[in-house]
């Protein structure tokens, strides 16, 4: 993997005064609080930009489990094993003695047999405290998980089946006839991850994290629990349908045409080193990137599935719907401010005996 000096002035810097380039191994959590247009708020600037503002003055950021698991299988799958491992870990280790204390119950057994008795006035703590006294070597599971927890400190704790499930899904990942060969050890091992591109549009600073950007085209990564059992063809795109990502995929498009135009016109500064020399060069050496969904079902087998959008009317439609959103954030903001609530001005919705809103 290679990685970006980036100094913490450097990043401080960026956060405060976004500079448009592209950027490689620009940390996840810069990227994030750079103020500019991302494709999760220009999808909802799509959907309402007063839901958007008032989201975004006052939402809280739920870390759900899908989230969790979506964070971690791009780390490990874009980012290889080290990055994962630098960021995640197993809250239960590994190495735990099978004649380790555990329960109560065993506690209980093991001072019963050193001839303790009036151990049912004791809580889990107190056992505890009364084997470290009496035997000070014996394993105890409770102080083994500390331990591993404070080695680990600063990473985020993932619990064993999750953990577990993101090792499957890039085993199989690994292992899929259509992509193993641009992989290693469950990781990409072709193309840059996490590519950060910032560009200025008329006033308005957008960006995008490109997943996995390859000479040819672009990989987006989704994890996803289908609905119903039902074919994966059909499951995800409905999952594509119901989660907006084709408003996702255009601004990033978009931003990647935004980015070539001027790059090529020397005007769009890179910072950070490129997989190889030559290799902006090379992605931009097209009319259109290829777009690719990579689906990682996230409950049951793990199953890859690839999925290249070439819809041309779609991806228009897709687009005219970014370009609203961003000229909507541009009114909105100029007759409200950017810090302030934005106030709805809808006429009357009439409902006639005809009408159906789909």
């Amino acid at each position: 993997m290679f990685t970006a000096p980036y100094s913490e002035e450097f990043l401080k810097s960026l956060v405060e005064e976004p500079v448009a380039g592209i950027y490689f191994n620009l940390p996840e959590e810069t990227y994030h609080q750079i103020r500019a247009l991302g494709s999760t708020g220009v999808k909802k600037l799509a959907i309402d930009p007063c839901e958007f503002q008032f989201d975004r003055l006052y939402g809280e950021d739920i870390d759900s489990k899908a989230k969790l698991f979506g964070n971690a299988l791009h780390a490990r799958v874009l980012e290889g094993r080290r990055a994962y491992e630098d960021r995640f870990y197993v809250n239960v280790p590994p190495d735990i003695p099978e004649d380790a204390l555990r329960t109560v119950d065993d506690f209980k057994e093991f001072l019963t047999e050193l001839g303790q008795s009036g151990l049912s006035k004791l809580n889990k703590p107190g056992l505890i405290k009364l084997v470290r006294d009496l035997e000070p070597a014996k394993a105890i599971a409770d102080d083994i998980i500390a331990e591993h927890k404070a080695l680990n400190e600063g990473k985020t704790e993932l619990d064993a089946k999750l953990y577990r499930q993101v090792e499957l899904a890039a085993e199989w990942l690994n292992r899929d006839p259509l992509i193993g060969d641009s992989m290693e050890d469950g990781a990409f091992i072709e193309g840059a991850p996490e590519v950060s591109i910032i560009v200025d549009d008329n006033g308005v600073l957008i960006k995008a994290r490109l997943d996995r950007m390859m000479r040819t085209g672009i990989i987006d990564l989704k994890s996803y629990a289908p609905m119903f059992d039902e074919p994966l063809e059909k499951s995800f795109e409905k999952t594509v349908r119901r989660l907006g990502y084709k408003i996702q995929g255009a601004h990033y498009r978009r931003i990647w045409h935004m980015a070539k135009e001027l790059y090529l016109d020397n005007a769009m500064p890179v910072i950070g080193p490129e997989p190889y020399d030559g290799f902006l060069k090379d992605c931009f050496d097209h009319d259109e990137p290829a777009w690719f969904w990579l689906a990682v079902k996230r409950k049951g087998a793990p199953s890859p599935f690839v999925v290249q959008w070439t819809g041309k009317t779609d991806y228009q439609n897709a687009l005219n719907d970014v370009e609203r959103a961003i000229s909507d954030y541009r009114q909105l903001r100029d007759e409200f401010g950017d810090q302030a609530d934005w106030i709805p001005n809808r006429g009357v919705y009439e409902m006639t005996d005809d009408s159906y809103y789909q």
